[in-house]
């Protein structure tokens, strides 16, 4: 599949089969590696056609990188996959939805033709987004998530970090697979990054009690 060596908590979110997936992956532990890889084995393995698979991620930046890295690791032209932004469907996704509600045909077809679904940063979307994700899914949920539950950069248009919290409520047969190794920053850097962290929040505890 690639000369790029997984860790065996990557190869198991990579390997997964059919159901929903939550991988909880912070910075640097290679989350977007994981999406492009599982992409990948999706069509490599022949559980799914290039053209049944949709990625969603938020920028455009990103979903040209994890489309020109997904297109490195496949035959030429098996590269078909629809990978996409939210924000290219912005506020109309509430359409969309009213759309498959009072067209349920159109919901059917959509359903058939993107089996697997994966979403990067899932922790950004709101809940008109995830619900979206969650009604195009459908009984089947090939549906794969990987976000950061410590982080959410989308707060000013609701993104709720709820949506990460209660993926194992909604799907309680989905399997989990959390990344902790970082390949940025090396311990010394993390644990210092802890200690300054701890010392700002206490700081601010402080001034917080002063004022009251």
């Amino acid at each position: 599949m690639s000369e790029i060596q997984l860790t065996s908590k990557q190869r198991e979110a990579v390997e997964h089969g059919e159901g929903p997936l939550l991988i909880v992956a912070g910075a640097g532990t290679g989350k977007t590696m994981v999406i492009i890889h599982r992409i990948a084995h999706l069509i490599n393995s022949k559980m799914a056609r290039p053209e049944e698979i949709l990625a969603v991620t938020f920028t455009e930046k990103a979903a040209a990188e994890v489309a020109g890295r997904v297109d490195g690791l496949l035959p030429y032209g098996f590269s078909n996959v629809q990978i996409s932004t939210f924000h290219a469907f912005g506020d109309q996704v509430s359409l969309v939805l009213k759309l498959f509600r009072e067209r349920p045909t159109i919901l059917r077809q959509i359903r058939k033709r993107y089996r697997f679904i994966l979403v990067d940063e899932f922790q950004d979307t709101n809940y008109t987004q995830s619900h979206f994700i969650r009604v195009l899914g459908g009984e089947e949920a090939n549906i794969t998530v990987v976000g950061d539950d410590d982080q959410s950069i989308y707060k000013f248009r609701g993104a709720a970090i709820s949506n990460i919290l209660s993926f194992m409520e909604i799907y309680p047969n989905a399997k989990q697979v959390v990344l902790t190794e970082n390949f940025r920053s090396t311990q010394v850097i993390l644990d210092t990054a802890y200690r300054l962290i701890s010392l700002a929040a206490s700081a601010l505890m402080g001034k917080y009690v002063q004022v009251i």
